[in-house]
């Protein structure tokens, strides 16, 4: 399966980061997850429990609002990454652009070793500005919104054009083992990860079993 990537590039202070990532990837998220699922043990049909609800989140430090799938367990996955990424730029000052994204993957069949295939990325590139006054700052906080909501429709139409034919498919609860995630309560998101680089090693990836045995032959 190709993987496709989709890239969005602002241009923010440190401190308005982590609510714009959230803003992007909860626009994302919220078009890749499904009602929880429950499959009868019996025969393996597929049934949703309830609906997929949404709430309206505020910015603090942004003049916009997003809104984001209402599932606490999803949004504090979600929260946990995007925080360390900002927590990861305020303790850099040197550092002047970096970059986070959201992966979505399966995991492969029929395999000795655990492995995953990326389907979807969207990579968030943000370079840093700082400004030395208040005026500058609500400027600032004036263009961070609107550039925050501009991209956040560009991205629900590029959505909206895609549709799902090339997300993963699943015929029974089997099958929805690879492709979904089962840890939330309320919500069934495609396998999913938040990766980020700030001139390092990217943090918070995924190594395959197989990976991990390649580098150990050959350290």
């Amino acid at each position: 399966m190709n993987c496709r990537t989709h890239k969005t590039c602002l241009t923010l202070e440190k401190r308005q980061v982590e609510e714009c990532v959230l803003g992007i990837f909860h626009t994302v998220l919220f078009r890749r997850l499904q009602p929880k699922m429950v499959f009868r043990q019996s025969d393996g049909e597929t049934f949703a429990v309830g609906t997929v609800g949404y709430e309206d989140q505020r910015c603090d430090h942004v003049e916009s609002t997003f809104a984001r799938c209402s599932s606490p367990q999803l949004h504090d996955s979600v929260k946990k990454r995007t925080h360390t990424f900002a927590a990861s730029l305020a303790a850099r000052p040197d550092v002047r652009s970096a970059e986070i994204r959201l992966s979505f993957f399966e995991k492969s069949r029929g395999t000795w070793f655990a492995s995953q295939a990326n389907w979807e990325e969207w990579v968030v590139e943000v370079n840093f500005r700082e400004c030395s006054s208040d005026s500058e700052r609500q400027a600032s906080r004036v263009e961070a919104g609107r550039d925050l909501s501009a991209a956040i429709m560009d991205i629900s139409d590029t959505l909206s054009q895609m549709g799902t034919a090339h997300c993963p498919l699943f015929t029974d609860g089997k099958d929805a083992n690879y492709v979904f995630d089962s840890q939330f309560d309320d919500v069934s998101p495609y396998f999913h990860q938040i990766v980020f680089n700030i001139g390092e090693e990217p943090s918070g990836g995924t190594m395959t079993a197989f990976g991990r045995l390649v580098r150990g032959t050959f350290a």
